[in-house]
């Protein structure tokens, strides 16, 4: 008997078809399950699906500048911060710079590989 337990979302959006590109997003709700690896290895399979399966060629995601943990998810996932937009984003009050970041298969590979690797899954 398989227990499913809801723990947070990825999702793709803004998914351009002629330019190849879409935005990630995710986020982690429940507390109990942070600092698992569990974001991570999702985020690795999500790329997976985008550039093996969909065929994307460029997936960025946004974050603010206090979100640590965001960045460093995107950043041990390939991806590679581009901009910093200064106070754009307002959030409780605050205006907070926000990151654009940017990954490509070729930056996003070689973690993917690392993670299989480490967890005994052939590459493909």
């Amino acid at each position: 008997d398989m227990r499913y337990i809801f723990i947070g979302v990825m999702d793709f959006r803004e998914i351009d078809l002629n330019k190849l590109t879409a935005f990630t997003g995710s986020v982690i709700g429940d507390k109990r399950y942070w600092e698992r690896g569990i974001a991570r290895e999702a985020r690795l399979m999500q790329l997976k699906i985008a550039f093996d399966s969909l065929g994307l060629k460029q997936i960025y995601s946004k974050t603010i500048l206090p979100n640590i943990r965001s960045q460093r998810l995107l950043e041990t996932t390939g991806y590679r911060l581009t901009k910093t937009v200064p106070q754009a984003r307002l959030i409780n009050g605050v205006l907070n710079d926000e990151l654009l970041y940017r990954v490509s298969r070729r930056s996003w590979l070689p973690f993917w590989r690392e993670y299989c690797k480490h967890n005994n899954r052939a590459v493909e």
